[in-house]
């Protein structure tokens, strides 16, 4: 028994004296490493729109010009009523055709009721302002400074806001009332031709107030592809004939219109925009007209008849 007794306790001995295995402290795991901070990309910076600073005018002669006067790009649209309308007058609302110039300052096109070219009828302020009359007449009106501006009958410019087409109810040719005294010119235009930038551009504006009897150029096909217009006194001879100024435009659709002027008879109211085979287009004082490119074609109606033509040469007569 005490054999037992000595050999447990020298494996106790034994085993205090042996070396221990030392501790070992397990470290907790280090926190995760934050992601480096990235600033905000911010959004991609646009140019802001051009701010157009052009000197103050002092002269209107040159209508081509409006943009340096001010601004041109901001006028309110048109509006057209024919209400307090004059008694005894047809009245019918205008057709209103915006669009860029070259320079983009803003235009507009006033036109009457296609039924009306047959009439002598007048385009008119809210004022009763005579802006254009004759036969199957239209009206180019300028943006400057923010107003509506042209020239009226009488040759003085007006502001305007409103305008309307009328004719005398019981008059249908000639001049209202049978007088014979000559009438005044009523408009001037530029002469520029902004054909080629219109088309490389496709710079268009709406047409405003449409109406079903334009519908025949809006959905024409190939109503962009007409060759510049012809322009010649070539087969008339004398003094009495000249070369119309063209501006050139779009509508909405990329469709081409024309506005075509005669300057030079501009206070003679006998003054006619005819094509090239002598067929009448308009007539009257300070003569604008407005025609349309359908099927690779310039077509018009009539002043004197609801006939549709087509053509590729105008001149201005008297």
């Amino acid at each position: 028994m005490w054999k037992l007794c000595v050999i447990f306790t020298i494996a106790v001995l034994a085993k205090s004296e042996s070396p221990k295995e030392p501790y070992i402290v397990v470290q907790p795991p280090p926190p995760p490493v934050p992601p480096v901070p990235v600033p905000p990309v911010p959004p991609v910076a646009r140019p802001p729109p051009p701010i157009f600073t052009y000197p103050h005018r002092h002269h209107r002669d040159d209508s081509s010009e409006e943009y340096r006067y001010g601004s041109c790009t901001d006028c309110a649209p048109i509006k057209s009523t024919c209400y307090n309308s004059p008694r005894g007058h047809h009245c019918s609302k205008a057709r209103i055709t915006y669009f860029p110039t070259h320079n983009n300052c803003l235009r507009a096109v006033l036109s009457c009721r296609r039924s009306d070219d047959r009439h002598y009828t007048k385009i008119i302020t809210k004022h009763h302002e005579t802006l254009a009359e004759g036969f199957g007449i239209d009206k180019m009106v300028k943006c400057i400074d923010g107003r509506w501006e042209a020239n009226d009958a009488d040759g003085h410019e007006v502001d305007f806001r409103t305008v309307r087409c009328v004719r005398m109810r019981e008059h249908d040719h000639g001049h209202p009332n049978g007088t014979s005294k000559p009438l005044k010119p009523s408009v001037h235009i530029s002469s520029t031709n902004i054909f080629p930038c219109l088309l490389e551009s496709h710079r268009v504006y709406m047409d405003v107030d449409g109406d079903s009897e334009f519908d025949e150029y809006f959905n024409a096909p190939l109503c962009n592809n007409c060759r510049p217009i012809h322009t010649t006194c070539r087969d008339h001879p004398g003094r009495n004939c000249s070369k119309p100024e063209i501006v050139y435009f779009m509508v909405h659709n990329r469709c081409t219109r024309a506005v075509v002027s005669c300057l030079k008879f501009s206070d003679d109211p006998q003054t006619q925009l005819i094509t090239r085979e002598n067929v009448p287009i308009a007539k009257g004082v300070g003569l604008e007209k407005m025609i349309n490119c359908i099927d690779g074609r310039w077509t018009a109606k009539k002043w004197n008849s609801s006939d549709v033509m087509e053509f590729l040469s105008v001149r201005c007569i008297i």
